[in-house]
C-alpha cells in the first residue's frame, strides 16, 4: 500500500464516503517542470498545517470558556482537514516526481543536451526531499492534535 493510499484509507476511516477524489484536485494544475509552481502550490497546502496550534487553541478553549462545545466533534473536523491536505500534499507530490521522471526519460529519448538533463534531475531531486519535509510537517501536526485531542479521537 502507497502512502498515499494509506492516507486515503484514514480518511475515509473518519470522513466515510466524503473525499475519494480530493487528492487528484490541485495536483493536475500545477506545472511539476516549474520547481516555483510547485513549491507555491505546496506551500498553500501547507497552510492548514502551520497554523494548527492556532486552530485548536481557537477551536478548543480552556474549561472556563466550553461551555457546551463538542469538543470531540472539533476534533475530528480538524483532524480530517488535517489528513485532507496531508493526502493532496503526497498526491501532488508523488505527481510531480513521476512527472519529472518522464520528462528525464523523454529528454534522455530526445538526446537533449546535458545541462538540460542535469536540470530536469535537479527538479527532481528537489521535489523528491520534499517527501522528507512532509513527514517532518505531518509529525509536528499529529503531535499537536494528539496533545490537544488524545481523549476526543
Amino acid at each position: 500500500m502507497s502512502n498515499t493510499e494509506f492516507w486515503h484509507q484514514l480518511i475515509l476511516r473518519f470522513a466515510p464516503g466524503s473525499l475519494l477524489s480530493i487528492a487528484s484536485m490541485d495536483e493536475k494544475r500545477v506545472d511539476c517542470l516549474d520547481l516555483l509552481t510547485f513549491q507555491d502550490m505546496l506551500d498553500k497546502l501547507r497552510k492548514t498545517d502551520d497554523k494548527i496550534l492556532f486552530e485548536l487553541n481557537t477551536a478548543l478553549p480552556s474549561e472556563s470558556f466550553s461551555s457546551n462545545m463538542d469538543k470531540g466533534e472539533k476534533c475530528r473536523s480538524i483532524y480530517k482537514e488535517l489528513l485532507t491536505m496531508r493526502v493532496k500534499r503526497m498526491s501532488l507530490i508523488q505527481h510531480c516526481v513521476d512527472e519529472n521522471q518522464a520528462n528525464i526519460s523523454r529528454l534522455r529519448k530526445e538526446k537533449s543536451p546535458i545541462t538540460d538533463i542535469r536540470s530536469a534531475q535537479n527538479t527532481l531531486r528537489v521535489i523528491r526531499s520534499e517527501m522528507d519535509v512532509e513527514s517532518i510537517v505531518n509529525d509536528r501536526s499529529e503531535k499537536a492534535v494528539h496533545d490537544r485531542c488524545r481523549t476526543f479521537l
